[in-house]
């Protein structure tokens, strides 16, 4: 006895774009949970560096802390064109701050305070694990 097993694959770009739309919105969600993590990390939580005029600094290894908000308010996420998403600090508001405390300012006036890179090593499994629901969810 012998079976002919058939696969119709022509839902595939169909099936294709949904995951991909799914992945897409997963990205983004997942970028703008991190700024807001980021955010959190500044506002909240003892600091423990020196005062200057009544601002209690971080201590080196510690998240920054927030002195006059340009650090804080430029943090965001945006997506990127043709897929993908991007949470960020620094940029225009504060290109310098960003730099100088997320690895230290040269010459070592600044020790690194960072901020980005332990954030996004924390998410790898809230970004894996929001990618694996996303497209179960779309598959479904």
């Amino acid at each position: 006895m012998s079976y002919d097993v058939k696969i119709v694959l022509e839902r595939i770009p169909e099936i294709f774009t949904i995951v991909k739309s799914a992945v897409m919105e997963a990205e983004l969600h997942t970028a703008q949970e991190l700024a807001q993590a980021m955010r959190e990390k500044i506002t909240s939580g003892s600091k423990s560096g020196e005062v200057y005029g009544g601002h209690q600094a971080s201590a080196p290894g510690e998240a920054p802390a927030d002195w006059h908000h340009g650090l804080l308010e430029s943090i965001g996420s945006v997506p990127i064109s043709g897929g993908g998403a991007s949470a960020f600090a620094g940029g225009e508001s504060a290109p310098y701050e960003a730099e100088d405390l997320e690895y230290g300012s040269p010459g070592g006036k600044i020790a690194a305070r960072p901020l980005v890179t332990p954030t996004a090593e924390e998410f790898k499994p809230i970004f894996v694990a929001n990618i694996s629901q996303a497209v179960k969810d779309a598959v479904k």
